[in-house]
């Protein structure tokens, strides 16, 4: 009887393994959030795994959220999977029982989160955009392409909480005309946002009454942003240009256009039905990141930044998709755009899609088919619940 009071005293767990950016935003807010409505008292602990794409601020964005009990560093994360006594040592760090846990794989190597899961004993789910993702050691496999989009989930849960207050189809009621993001890594942050001020200065001598902004990711430090508004402090202190470190879905509430480069924000345009342009510097082929073999290659002294050169130049050549909505719809129908950019290059290509309505509009048109009303973050926690 005192084994089964000590194990029904612990409260259920869940184990998320996670790495970078996009997927804390897009995929870990939103089942955190359907384990706040399902299951209050339900705790999550976070695995975060290495991965090339992270900002170092991890850690303080997912302490911020709510049911995060825990976090543990990448470092930390691989001396607890991998430790001989990694059961105790998860046992003394953790207020858990195998018998009330589970893991849940958001992104990275699923080799960790599989082998923690089975060290431990306990049910191991995952949800991939990958449709080749093996189910092997799994207990059950979600899948975007099936089991529907979590990055939706995120969007609509976001729309729900402020209570459809905002008007997403009028453009009288938003604040800002047009609207930048310039990436969640602050080295493609120190890259892209100085670029983008200078052309934003051509853009105002063109049309004095647009209202920009520069929106920041949560994964963007002050004092990056502080150094960006020293450089530009002209166009910052006379209101030509507003910079927002907040939520990028209440920024795309408020927001006529959005000029981003490829990654998750592209796919919240989307689900926010916010027209968009997505623009691939190569300025720097050195800072592009590669997955793979690929990108270990890239890698290498001496000739990376030659094959670099070469594997960018091969890209420009091909019909490629970038962002989210292109590599779900396979069309071409938002506007990716990659080459050597300058103020003038960026100031003509957003001046000519913002004043071109029509191709706003068919890109709308093209892109609400892929909207679903599948929410999957309720989907698998159901499955896990149970």
């Amino acid at each position: 009887m005192s084994n089964y009071q000590n194990i029904s005293n612990k409260p259920l767990t869940l184990f998320i393994f996670t790495n970078g950016p996009g997927e804390i935003a897009t995929w870990v807010r939103p089942i955190l959030a359907s384990v706040y409505k399902q299951n209050p008292s339900f705790q999550v602990v976070v695995f975060l795994t290495p991965c090339q794409y992270s900002t170092g601020r991890e850690i303080d964005i997912l302490s911020t959220f709510p049911n995060v009990s825990k976090v543990f560093s990448p470092k930390q994360s691989m001396q607890l999977v991998f430790s001989p006594f990694s059961k105790n040592a998860i046992h003394k760090l953790v207020n858990f029982s195998s018998d009330k846990a589970s893991v849940l794989f958001l992104g990275g190597d699923p080799m960790y989160a599989n082998f923690f899961g089975f060290r431990l004993g306990i049910p191991k789910y995952a949800y991939t955009e990958n449709d080749a993702f093996s189910n092997v050691g799994y207990t059950k496999v979600f899948k975007r392409s099936i089991h529907g989009d979590l990055m939706k989930d995120n969007v609509y849960n976001y729309l729900s909480s402020i209570k459809a207050s905002v008007d997403l189809k009028s453009s009288d009621s938003k604040e800002f005309d047009i609207l930048f993001f310039c990436g969640s890594r602050p080295r493609h942050f120190k890259l892209l946002a100085p670029l983008i001020c200078e052309a934003v200065d051509i853009i105002h001598k063109s049309n004095s009454s647009l209202n920009l902004c520069i929106g920041v990711s949560p994964f963007i430090k002050e004092k990056e942003i502080n150094a960006l508004k020293n450089q530009f402090s002209s166009l910052f202190e006379t209101n030509i240009l507003s910079i927002r470190h907040e939520h990028s879905l209440g920024l795309l509430s408020k927001s006529q256009i959005l000029i981003t480069i490829p990654g998750s924000n592209t796919a919240e345009a989307m689900y926010m039905k916010v027209p968009m342009l997505v623009l691939i510097p190569l300025n720097n082929p050195e800072e592009l990141i590669f997955d793979g073999v690929i990108g270990l290659f890239f890698k290498l002294p001496g000739i990376g930044k030659v094959l670099t050169s070469l594997f960018i130049s091969f890209l420009k050549k091909q019909n490629k998709c970038y962002s989210i909505p292109n590599l779900l719809s396979k069309t071409n129908v938002v506007t990716e755009i990659a080459q050597l950019f300058d103020k003038t290059s960026i100031a003509d290509v957003v001046l000519n899609f913002f004043n071109d309505k029509n191709r706003q509009k068919h890109q709308l048109e093209q892109l609400t088919p892929l909207h679903s009303e599948t929410a999957v973050s309720t989907l698998i926690l159901s499955e896990i619940f149970k």
